[in-house]
């Protein structure tokens, strides 16, 4: 194996655990939800917490969409999406 692959493996390792921990944050700011106590106070933590954590997560689905051979990606991938309606 080369250098510059085991380099590439290892940001790509990298990224998915950031993922990883990105998806267990936003799980557990999810459970905060129901301490909300009226709706405006939930709609302001969904706006400022929720909405911004899911935003970090997007971003890091991104980029792997952009290194994951489509055939593996068990999503629609963008492009399918934008173009394919």
């Amino acid at each position: 194996m080369t250098r510059e692959r085991e380099r590439l493996e290892r940001l790509e390792r990298e990224r998915q655990e950031r993922e990883r921990e990105r998806l267990e944050q936003l799980e557990r700011e999810l459970l905060g939800v129901k301490d909300q106590e009226t709706a405006l106070a939930c709609g302001e933590y969904y706006r400022d917490v929720i909405f911004v954590s899911m935003q970090e997560v997007r971003a890091l689905a991104d980029g792997l969409e952009a290194v994951v051979a489509e055939e593996y990606w068990p999503y629609p991938a963008y492009a399918r999406l934008l173009f394919g309606v």
